[in-house]
């Protein structure tokens, strides 16, 4: 009442009403409380009321500052990295005193298979060029190899063992270490480095260690780097993308409604954000079929605003259904988040080769030596020359060529012809396709010489031969066999081709060959039934209809992927494919691996490869396609040629007349004569033309010109 009576004298205060929400709180919360509480209850109202999320804003903020502390760390390393310690600096002053000579130091660094090696300081005297000091520390940084011969280092402070023992488990987001090395392990390197140096005074103690350990040195010459592995320096350093306008939460009640339209009850247990893709799983209602949910794709995608939605039902080892939606805001997936991964890195296999990501972003890698052989497929722009960019420099980032050589056929003559440098060729890269079938034809002639090897020895695999040889150069490395395109192999040589892929895929595990074929026509003339039995492994890229996607993976999917990488990876004995995003190499990084290898060509070729070259020349000369793999002479090729040479020019119904012979033989003896150039090619409707003499003919077939010349008299 006082209340309501100094409202109406005064004009001021809140009245009765008024009095009612303040005097109860004044009484029971206090002056302080009760302004609290209103303000708390002002800002309730006003959250309520514009519909703004505290944990969402909450959210983008920390994602903010994580992302800045991150990029601050990464400065701070550089700067450590960038400045040497002032040991270092002290050693190169003394460096540029000393005549432009070095001290290369070999610390006893830890033995990586167990072996121990010797614990003594070998020091070498060597000629040093002026601007090696000026060299960078990520070009002098090279990676461990996977043999028993130690790397040659140009700097004290890295050491190739150790360089991998403190890696921890990588993210998109750690790339502070651009090195390969981690912050610890430069510091331990530069510690250990400066407790084995002598003090500047005595400088003609390390000239009298260099005498003691004279005898060593021929020994160490022999063991001076064999394979140098590239820095991952060369490959191309993903850039922070903060992603502010992906919300899985409100695209998944958008979900959730769109599937309740149709009477569809349904819940989301868990949402999967990726690179590229986000997967949400959906979990139906009791007796909810899983085909009503199937065939919305089209009604999903146009309530999501998505290009394009695939419906993975069930997933496997889940009792859910996976729906898997595009981002707006793509992240870009490069190779070196691949080879810089602890999967890549901790694989045992020489075989091992990373793909990408899958959809919850992690690192894809695959083992050809399971496989064992890769069948790639996809329409023109869907990225499968970049699939084989990954494979090859996964493979040559991981084994060295004394343990893995390649084959190349690339019948388009631009795509794999940048590998020329490769030191892992066995032979030149195979432009022509012609040719391109003999290579076929040697590896399954080098692949029956492996198995008499190792049938000598009780050997049932390559590994079992390989562990039986005392000899280092007794053993045979793993022999890998990439074709970029395969349909201009089959329109050339259909026969010939796909009879020594179906025989290089059905024995060549054991003798350790192994096959990647890639096309961009999945049709059935081109991938026969023969080669989809015997390769079981494949990688289906964007293609334009369902039909071609059954020819690829037996089963449909792969024509509503996104393209640009996307892609379905069906292992052999997996149940489903697994949907993964290919790793991005652009021909600058190529580039720049090759400029590497030819610019540090340490390895010499084998002798073995230009007897492969003279082999597959044989090959092509002995086995055309026209001929196939049976006797290549005729009884009557003699008494053909006397027939053609009367008459002038060729013809089967000729020959078929004048020698009383089927259809089958004449054609034959018509290709042989055309393969030994006694008569012209196959051209239209004009007859074929004699290109020999009499004289000529005498000499390939002796005495049988006496014939020729009693028919003339």
């Amino acid at each position: 009442m006082d209340a309501y009576q100094f409202g109406s004298a005064l004009q001021k205060g809140g009245g009765l009403i008024g009095s009612l929400l303040a005097y109860p709180a004044l009484v029971f919360l206090g002056l302080v409380g009760t302004n609290i509480f209103f303000i708390a209850a002002l800002l309730i109202l006003f959250l309520a009321i514009t519909k703004i999320s505290l944990r969402t804003t909450g959210e983008k903020v920390g994602k903010q500052l994580k992302t800045s502390a991150t990029a601050m760390v990464e400065r701070t390393d550089e700067r450590k990295h960038s400045h040497p310690s002032p040991s270092v600096m002290a050693e190169k002053i003394d460096v540029s005193k000393q005549n432009l000579f070095t001290e290369v130091m070999e610390t006893p660094d830890r033995p990586r298979r167990g072996r121990r090696q010797k614990t003594g300081i070998k020091v070498e005297r060597r000629p040093q060029e002026q601007d090696t000091a000026n060299l960078p520390l990520d070009d002098l940084t090279y990676f461990p190899s996977s043999g028993t011969l130690p790397r040659k280092m140009e700097t004290e402070d890295d050491d190739p063992f150790d360089i991998l023992a403190g890696v921890e488990v990588h993210t998109p987001q750690d790339h502070s270490h651009k090195s390969g090395m981690t912050v610890g392990e430069m510091k331990a390197a530069q510690d250990a480095a400066h407790k084995q140096k002598h003090p500047t005074s005595n400088r003609q103690q390390p000239v009298e260690e260099e005498g003691e350990e004279a005898p060593i040195l021929p020994n160490q010459d022999v063991e001076v780097l064999e394979y140098q592995r590239p820095p991952y320096t060369l490959l191309n350093l993903p850039k922070e993308q903060f992603n502010g306008q992906e919300n899985p939460a409100e695209k998944a009640k958008l979900l959730i409604d769109t599937l309740q339209s149709f009477h569809i009850s349904a819940k989301i247990i868990n949402i999967t954000v990726g690179p590229v893709i986000t997967r949400y799983e959906l979990q139906p209602a009791q007796g909810v079929r899983v085909n009503r949910i199937t065939t919305l794709s089209d009604d999903i995608a146009l309530a999501l605003a998505a290009p394009r939605v695939r419906i993975e039902a069930p997933i496997p080892g889940k009792s859910a259904i996976g729906i898997e939606i595009p981002n707006r805001e793509t992240q870009p997936v490069l190779l070196r988040e691949a080879v810089e991964s602890p999967e890549f890195q901790q694989a045992k296999s020489p075989l091992c080769f990373a793909l990408g990501k899958d959809i919850a972003g992690k690192v894809v890698c695959a083992d050809l030596d399971r496989m064992p052989h890769l069948l790639i497929a996809g329409s023109t722009g869907s990225g499968k020359s970049v699939c084989i960019n990954d494979i090859i420099l996964s493979l040559i980032y991981h084994t060295a060529p004394c343990d893995l050589r390649m084959i190349l056929v690339d019948p388009k003559k631009v795509e794999l012809k940048v590998y020329s440098p490769l030191p892992h060729l066995l032979l030149p890269v195979v432009t022509d396709a012609k040719k391109a079938a003999g290579a076929l034809k040697w590896a399954v002639r080098e692949m029956e010489q492996r198995y008499s090897k190792m049938a000598q020895c009780n050997a049932r695999d390559l590994n079992r031969y390989n562990a039986l040889q005392a000899e280092p150069a007794n053993r045979m490395p793993r022999l890998v066999i990439i074709i970029d395109e395969l349909a201009d192999l089959m329109m050339v040589a259909a026969k010939d081709v796909e009879e020594a892929i179906c025989r290089i895929a059905q024995l060549g595990r054991a003798a350790g060959i192994h096959l990647i074929v890639a096309t961009q026509r999945p049709s059935t003339d081109i991938i026969t039934g023969l080669i989809k039995a015997n390769i079981p492994s494949r990688i289906a890229l964007t293609v334009s209809s369902a039909v071609d996607s059954r020819v690829i993976m037996d089963c449909s999917g792969a024509e509503k992927l996104l393209g640009r990488g996307d892609m379905l990876f069906h292992a052999n004995g997996a149940s489903k494919p697994l949907r993964a995003q290919a790793a991005f190499v652009s021909d600058e990084e190529v580039e720049r691996v090759m400029d590497f290898f030819t610019a540090h060509a340490t390895a010499p070729s084998p002798q073995y490869t230009e007897l492969s070259l003279e082999d597959m020349e044989t090959e092509l000369e002995n086995g055309g396609p026209a001929q196939g793999n049976g006797k290549q002479e005729d009884d009557l090729l003699p008494d053909a040629v006397r027939v053609v040479m009367e008459s002038g020019q060729a013809s089967i119904s000729m020959i078929q007349r004048r020698l009383r012979v089927g259809y089958a033989r004449a054609a034959r003896l018509v290709d042989i004569m055309e393969q030994k150039k006694i008569v012209s090619g196959f051209d239209g409707s004009k007859p074929r033309r004699l290109l020999i003499s009499q004289a000529e003919y005498a000499q390939m077939f002796g005495g049988a010109d006496q014939a020729i010349q009693e028919d003339e008299e």
